[in-house]
């Protein structure tokens, strides 16, 4: 099936999916988290098992532990180093039983279960472990997973930074650093 009938199929069916996707674009993030939460969702991230399919490289498995197919949903929530980013998170003990499921089921369910503002930040934080995942894979090298939480939530704090700065009239306060950092420092709250 092509990339537009899911999403054709999708949008004609009244169901949780239908839900998730008018929430996904609701969502308030940056626009380039938005369609990488949204290119995740249908499987189509260049994980390894997708550049497999499309014989850009030799083999599915993640190149990181070698013993697991790199699906899109293993690179995010699977993956030893991307648990351990989200043990780190508040959304640890949550998505601890839903590591398994397509990234289009664990936020389809999620999004019923937390609140927006909580819904926002995973997907910023599942943003920043992909990131974060690419950095590994073209330098050698990766942020600690407290570094990588810290990270998504300082964009998170400049983007929203960024909305109220251009919109005419603000009436809550700006995001700033939080004490309860990590150790980067560079967390944010209201």
């Amino acid at each position: 099936m092509a990339l537009i009938d899911i999403i054709i199929a999708s949008a004609s069916n009244p169901s949780k999916e239908y839900s998730w996707w008018k929430s996904l674009w609701k969502l308030n993030i940056p626009p380039k988290v938005k369609i990488f939460i949204w290119q995740a969702c249908l499987n189509a991230i260049p994980s390894k098992e997708n550049l497999w399919k499309k014989k850009v490289v030799s083999g599915p498995c993640c190149d990181r532990c070698a013993s697991h197919v790199e699906t899109s949903s293993y690179a995010l929530f699977g993956y030893k180093k991307a648990r351990l980013v989200w043990r780190e998170s508040r959304f640890g003990n949550l998505l601890a039983n839903l590591r398994t499921l397509f990234m289009l089921d664990v936020l389809s369910l999620l999004a019923g279960k937390i609140a927006a503002d909580d819904l926002n930040l995973v997907c910023m934080i599942s943003w920043a472990i992909w990131e974060n995942h690419n950095f590994f894979l073209n330098n050698g090298k990766a942020r600690d997973s407290d570094l990588v939480v810290c990270w998504a939530l300082e964009l998170m704090g400049e983007f929203m930074n960024s909305k109220r700065a251009l919109s005419p009239i603000s009436h809550s306060p700006p995001i700033r650093r939080s004490s309860r950092c990590l150790g980067c420092g560079n967390c944010y709250q209201r």
